[in-house]
């Protein structure tokens, strides 16, 4: 079984990195779409950490594809 997340990236007010992860992203989001999400978030202030405050500016975004092999152990 495999798995995919977006990690979007983040700096915040105070200059920290901050991301936002989302699991089970579609097959073929674009890179497009991504960055649309991401200046959205940025532009409506929707989201603020607790310590380090707003975010401020976009870092980077990955997508993380994990393989996952279940064991029979029992």
């Amino acid at each position: 079984m495999a798995s995919k997340k977006l990690n979007m990236v983040f700096r915040t007010a105070k200059g920290s990195r901050s991301t936002i992860s989302i699991e089970n992203v579609k097959d073929d989001v674009t890179e497009v779409e991504v960055k649309s999400a991401m200046d959205d978030i940025l532009s409506r202030n929707v989201f603020a950490t607790e310590k380090n405050g707003e975010l401020a500016s976009i870092v980077e975004a990955k997508i993380v594809s994990t393989d996952i092999v279940k064991l029979n152990v029992q």
